[in-house]
């Protein structure tokens, strides 16, 4: 017999189980991506595989073209842009 913790809906089916991946909030931040560059964010532990994402959020008003590449220790946020802009970011894991 497995040991965890399942949650149930009141229809009796299984919402989470002892097996399920569930995301775990890391990190978070702001930071200011200059035009056409890239900017390093630090983040302890971090590997590059599919169990770490980070989240975009454009802390400015306008349309943002940032993206981001996971690497060993830190991602990477590039702006493809010709204005600086200022993005909240989320790092979680699952």
């Amino acid at each position: 017999m497995a040991y965890g913790l399942e949650i149930y809906n009141s229809s009796g089916n299984t919402v989470l189980s002892y097996t399920s991946r569930v995301a775990r909030f890391v990190q978070n931040g702001a930071v200011t991506v200059n035009a056409f560059s890239n900017t390093t964010v630090t983040v302890t532990n971090m590997v590059n595989n599919d169990s770490w994402d980070v989240f975009l959020a454009s802390a400015d008003s306008g349309f943002i073209d940032i993206r981001y590449t996971l690497n060993t220790g830190f991602f990477q946020a590039t702006n493809n842009t010709a204005y600086s802009s200022t993005v909240q970011y989320w790092v979680v894991r699952s």
